[in-house]
């Protein structure tokens, strides 16, 4: 009896700190010290083992490539969530705080991708669904209680951020009602192909509503801290060097493995 009291009340405190603490989230993080381990096994292997052949040393340079950009995505990643948060708070607040028709807090997991890399089509996309036993709760890769959003980087990737995390708001407290909305809007193979912006979707009003108001936020943000905006393209060069430099020691720069360096801030909005 004691141990099934213990159980109930342990599924009721993982039930209350998920209420609590749902909030926007670095999509990279849940692996990042898988990576970092995998990285650091990898790098010791490759500088104490001098009798590979020419096709091991480049897999072996390819993968801790792979693993290195890793590190440069989740860093990035963490550096223009908080840009985002300084230019617009009041519209991260309202993410941060994302709750369900249900009053559950939901966590937003987000990842800025590369366009090349990322297998997505378009600049940004969110990633939910109803729960199956809950029509009301979502879920996501990341499991219940949570959405997903990838951004490809760019110097537009904050204001495409703030136009995904308006479908977000709108679409989270509403889920049962938007997703049966949403499969008859395309339910014909012959649609718009305007995803979440087809006639009546209250989802992409939202999601123009947020561009707009980040906009203003960032013309004001500019006016009062024009120095402190890093473009994202820039922020992303420099963590990517930032990575270089502690992960790169000269014995494996001088073996190739390096990292390029990508183009600089356009003028575009963030």
């Amino acid at each position: 009896m004691l141990m099934k009291s213990v159980l109930v009340l342990s599924f009721l405190l993982v039930v209350i700190l998920h209420n609590l603490f749902g909030e926007i989230k670095n999509g990279y993080e849940k692996d990042i010290q898988h990576i970092r381990v995998s990285l650091q096994a990898l790098k010791d292997f490759l500088s104490a083992n001098e009798t590979m052949t020419a096709g091991e040393s480049r897999r072996m340079k390819a993968n801790i490539k792979s693993l290195m950009e890793y590190l440069v995505y989740h860093d990035v990643t963490n550096a223009l969530l908080d840009q985002f948060k300084r230019i617009s708070p009041d519209l991260y607040h309202d993410i941060n705080t994302l709750e369900d028709s249900k009053g559950r807090r939901v966590d937003v997991h987000v990842k800025f991708v590369s366009r090349e890399t990322s297998g997505l089509d378009i600049p940004g996309i969110v990633s939910l669904r109803p729960a199956p036993e809950d029509l009301h709760g979502c879920m996501s890769e990341y499991g219940p209680g949570s959405a997903s959003v990838q951004i490809w980087i760019s110097n537009n990737s904050l204001m495409v951020l703030s136009h995904e995390f308006g479908h977000l708001k709108y679409i989270v407290p509403n889920l049962s009602t938007y997703f049966r909305f949403y499969k008859r809007a395309h339910a014909s193979p012959c649609g718009n192909g305007s995803f979440g912006h087809s006639a009546g979707d209250l989802s992409g009003i939202n999601a123009l509503r947020f561009e707009k108001m980040f906009r203003l936020n960032f013309v004001r943000y500019r006016r009062v801290d024009s120095n402190e905006f890093v473009p994202p393209l820039a922020l992303l060069t420099t963590c990517r060097r930032n990575i270089v430099e502690i992960q790169n020691p000269p014995a494996l720069a001088m073996r190739g493995v390096a990292a390029p360096v990508y183009g600089a801030y356009d003028g575009s909005l963030p």
